[in-house]
């Protein structure tokens, strides 16, 4: 398992509301980077990526998980997975 934190956000900046009335939301988007040369100097399968509340493995509670195709991560590109979240 390969682990990585968020890049950093600034709530009071980076939510941002839609819509009014009965149809307002708020809106976020959140990223990771995985950079050249991450997570090491083996290629790495991956095929799902997942939002966690803490870094601390024994705690830490799942927020979304999502599953794709493999994707061979290796040191020759940069990786970004974007989560786009409404509520």
């Amino acid at each position: 398992m390969f682990r990585k934190e968020l890049k950093t956000f600034d709530i009071g900046k980076d939510l941002i509301e839609t819509g009014d009335g009965e149809s307002k939301k708020c809106k976020i988007m959140l990223s990771v980077d995985l950079d050249f040369g991450e997570p090491g100097d083996q290629e790495v399968g991956l095929t799902e990526a997942g939002l966690f509340n803490s870094e601390d493995k024994e705690t830490a509670i799942m927020y979304n998980r999502v599953i794709f195709p493999v994707i061979t991560k290796s040191n020759n590109f940069k990786l970004t997975l974007v989560w786009e979240i409404l509520f």
